[in-house]
């Protein structure tokens, strides 16, 4: 009897933390190693969802963004509209991110397995220059 509990107990923390994971989660907020996993991806061509925020506008609702080669291909606002001139990547995003750590203003982010910071919060928000993004659906291609 004392030999097979630890195994069940083993056994039942495995089925737990399977149960647990999924590839959509948020699995740390580390930024290297994060970093490191979205640059070895070397994606250029993807799709993604994108909400903004800023310490001046209301959530965006989600643009639905193509990017080829690096570039933003097309992008639609969360009504189904082009909306031209938009020009947010996930690399411009992680740019932000870096530039926020450096000055100290990085105020949280969370990236899943690939290295996407699905939410990344930066900047002063009580002087107006917060900003916050999620990222959903990234899909390469």
């Amino acid at each position: 009897m004392r030999v097979t509990h630890p195994r069940l107990l083993v056994l039942a923390l495995a089925v737990f933390a399977i149960g647990c994971s999924s590839s959509t989660e948020p699995v740390q907020s580390n930024v290297d190693a994060a970093r490191r996993r979205w640059l070895s991806l070397d994606s250029q061509t993807y799709t993604f969802d994108l909400e903004m925020a800023t310490s001046w506008t209301p959530r965006s609702g989600f643009y639905h963004v193509s990017v080829n080669n690096g570039q933003v291909a097309s992008a639609f606002d969360p009504s189904g509209k082009p909306a031209p001139g938009f020009s947010t990547t996930i690399e411009r995003i992680w740019e932000q991110i870096l530039a926020a750590r450096s000055n100290q203003m990085l105020n949280s982010v969370q990236f899943d397995f690939r290295g996407i910071p699905v939410e990344s919060d930066m900047g002063p928000w009580p002087v107006d220059g917060g900003v916050h993004f999620s990222v959903r659906n990234f899909n390469p291609r």
